[in-house]
């Protein structure tokens, strides 16, 4: 699937970047989940992922979580995604790091319904 390799929703590596979402209502909170990028290694490969993973679960709110990844130093870029889950951790397939200034990876992340928008990682 494009060079993409499936990992379990459990997978954690170390952390390269990420970010908050929120849905609020009425003044209250309703909904947290942090998204974010990491690496690691999958099958001996150091390899790059994104996952979202809920905070608090006020409300009955789902999140999308995706991956960007440019071979071409951002011109163009492949997307893995989104996956969506209700209330728990999710990832992405992961995608091999290469040494090359061209690859670089970004990780986007969602709530909905509500008023969080989308928010990405910086290219990485």
């Amino acid at each position: 699937m494009n060079g993409f390799t499936d990992i379990p929703n459990s997978q954690t590596g170390r952390g390269i970047a990420g970010g908050g979402l929120v849905v609020t209502g009425g003044g209250e909170i309703g909904s947290s989940a942090s998204y974010g990028m990491q690496a690691g290694y999958v099958n001996g490969q150091e390899m790059g992922w994104g996952y979202l993973q809920f905070h608090s679960t006020g409300w009955h709110t789902y999140g999308d979580v995706w991956m960007d990844v440019t071979n071409d130093g951002g011109n163009s870029w492949i997307q893995c995604g989104p996956f969506t889950t209700l209330y728990n951790r999710i990832t992405t397939a992961a995608y091999p790091t290469s040494s090359s200034p061209s690859r670089a990876f970004r990780v986007c992340g969602s709530l909905w319904p509500g008023n969080a928008g989308i928010s990405c990682t910086g290219w990485w």
